[in-house]
């Protein structure tokens, strides 16, 4: 990913979407396309986007040629593993409000690792709808959990971006703890 948003997800024998991944700038999302030939899931832009495309053969070329690229490559797969087991978590134990919250944090935390925090904002191109296939909810349920956060004054949403006005507090209502994500200093 060079901008945008992209999201993976499956649906329900009855057609509902359940969104399983976001992935922004920096991000490889069809990493493990390299060794699976069919994709369980879809994978489709919920932004405008640009993405850059490297062919199997490069890739299995650079993982042979360099032991730190091919290592890399393999701690991206484990973190999306990371965050597979956390939303987990996050949507089968915590209220609406608390997912939104942890959502909201570990996007935060994701910009910021890869330096696209401008006073404290980061694009936010998900519509409710959207949001809810990612925290499966609904949309009245997001609605609400947008409300409970902006009038705690843990947030603001303007125009696709989303303020964190108190980090401290959104993750203390969210439960959330970034160790998953496995940043390094």
């Amino acid at each position: 990913m060079i901008e945008g948003m992209v999201a993976s997800w499956n649906y329900t024998q009855s057609g509902d979407r359940q969104i399983q991944s976001v992935y922004i700038p920096g991000d490889m999302p069809d990493l493990m396309s390299l060794h699976l030939k069919r994709m369980d899931h879809f994978i489709g832009s919920i932004s405008g986007c640009r993405v850059a495309y490297v062919s199997h053969d490069d890739v299995r070329h650079v993982c042979h040629a360099s032991p730190a690229m091919n290592g890399a490559l393999w701690r991206e797969t484990l973190i999306d593993a990371a965050l597979y087991r956390t939303a987990i978590i996050r949507n089968g134990q915590l209220n609406a409000t608390q997912r939104l919250a942890h959502f909201v944090c570990e996007l935060f935390q994701r910009f910021t690792g890869v330096g696209l925090i401008e006073e404290n904002q980061f694009p936010f191109p998900l519509s409710q709808e959207l949001t809810g296939q990612v925290l499966g909810l609904t949309n009245v349920s997001i609605n609400r959990a947008f409300q409970a956060l902006r009038s705690q004054e843990l947030l603001l949403t303007t125009n696709g971006q989303i303020e964190v006005l108190n980090s401290r507090g959104l993750s203390r209502v969210g439960q959330f703890d970034a160790h998953y994500l496995h940043f390094r200093d």
